[in-house]
């Protein structure tokens, strides 16, 4: 079991504009028209890698961000997205790995789960 605090990042390789303008896509909704949909977007990109050996959904990880939370989030993660975006359409990158970090909250014997922390992160291949 992890210890309280414990970050660890999950990342997400994308290497198509089109996966990548979705995800962008996907964020930008979030903070323009609709916060509930931020769940839906974390769990996508969730679903590109493996958990790491404990229940992790975009329904756990979210669940207690507030909507203002989500929305700040949402605006990083978009314009983090767009420029890495223009780097593969320009030739620059191939390919782009994404990477988001989670907190292990330990509140007591039956309530400890994973959290969506800091701000999404790309790195350029």
């Amino acid at each position: 079991m992890p210890k309280a605090g414990e970050i660890r990042s999950k990342s997400s390789l994308v290497t198509d504009l089109k996966t990548l303008e979705r995800i962008m896509d996907s964020f930008y909704d979030v903070f323009a028209k609709d916060v509930n949909v931020f769940t839906s977007v974390v769990s996508d990109l969730l679903s590109m890698v493996p958990v790491f050996g404990y229940a992790v959904s975009g329904v756990s990880v979210t669940q207690t961000l507030s909507s203002s939370e989500k929305i700040n989030y949402s605006k990083a993660a978009y314009e983090t997205l767009r420029t890495a975006y223009r780097a593969m359409a320009n030739g620059e990158a191939n390919s782009v790995s994404i990477f988001q970090d989670f907190v292990w909250v330990y509140q007591g014997k039956n309530k400890q789960y994973w959290k969506l922390t800091g701000r999404l992160t790309t790195i350029l291949d």
